[in-house]
């Protein structure tokens, strides 16, 4: 952040890149000794043995890292007090350094109920009014405090898709956050619920997605109904990727993905994201949750 004060001085004369979290991939790789590649969804036959192989071991590693997050001193600290113990350093350095002496944030109890009610609802529809009362800040101080947030790689908010790029800036973004160990310390839940699956499995497929796709190209999509694809990824072929996450063992293709498909001709794969269910039915991928890190998702 203090680089970033004299950025304007370096226009044309910086590259801009991002290091990101340890995902899950690099850990499991690193937490078992391995060096796996990332399988085309061609290569089906090699991906079933891949999953068949280490499935036992993909899941109990899913569990540790979806406990604590993907930042490395966590990683490879020893013991869930000491783990517990560096989050609560990075959340209150972020907090006490970064924000309320770089950024200037007067209101901070109101930043930090703020960051609280995001980490409670991920994958959900960000209401801006909603979140001003109930972070007891101004509409325009919620702008700027989300600005922060998204700046400084805490939360991203995902736009709906829409050919009408008016349409995709004006309506609601859904809210991710990106380390989900942040999200646990924030609501002191670090053994994941029935009731908290859903959402946190939506939010590591949305993280595992950025590890191929810019998050421009990735969106969501909702009707005035209220049904929804959760992520539909603009691909480099001008093809459309669609992806569900459906966190179960027996699933089939939603009415909603059918009726996408009807409406938009420049559909090509869709991913239907599962708790242990690997399959392939034409173009569409049923794939388990721990498997999809492992999968090269754009087309050669």
């Amino acid at each position: 952040m203090e680089i970033n004060k004299n950025s304007e001085y370096l226009t044309g004369r910086a590259i801009h890149f991002n290091v990101d979290r340890v995902n899950f991939k690099e850990y499991f790789d690193f937490s078992e000794g391995v060096n796996s590649k990332r399988y085309g969804l061609d290569e089906f036959n090699e991906i079933e043995l891949f999953y068949k192989t280490f499935k036992a071991k993909l899941e109990l590693s899913l569990v540790q890292y979806l406990s604590y997050g993907g930042y490395p001193e966590v990683l490879t600290t020893q013991g869930v007090v000491e783990k517990e113990d560096v989050l609560k350093s990075i959340v209150k350095t972020y907090i006490d350094k970064d924000i309320i002496n770089q950024l200037n944030v007067e209101n901070v109890t109101g930043f930090n109920n703020l960051i609280k009610i995001l980490a409670g609802q991920i994958g959900q529809l960000v209401n801006s009014h909603e979140l001003s009362n109930t972070a007891n800040v101004s509409i325009n101080t919620l702008k700027k405090y989300l600005e922060i947030l998204v700046g400084t790689y805490i939360i991203d908010l995902v736009t709906p898709y829409f050919k009408n790029i008016r349409s995709e800036i004006s309506k609601m973004p859904k809210v991710y956050v990106l380390d989900i160990g942040i999200r646990n310390y924030l609501l002191r839940s670090f053994n994941l619920g029935a009731d908290e699956q859903g959402g946190v499995m939506e939010n590591f497929v949305y993280n595992t997605l950025l590890t191929q796709y810019a998050k421009e190209y990735i969106h969501f999509y909702r009707t005035n109904g209220g049904a929804e694809i959760d992520f539909v990824i603009e691909d480099k072929d001008n093809k459309l990727t669609l992806c569900e996450v459906k966190y179960r063992s027996k699933v089939s293709v939603s009415v909603m993905m059918k009726n996408f498909e009807k409406r938009y001709e420049n559909v090509g794969r869709k991913l239907i994201v599962t708790k242990d269910m690997l399959k392939k039915d034409g173009e569409v991928y049923f794939v388990p949750v721990t498997l999809l890190p492992f999968l090269n998702l754009q087309k050669q």
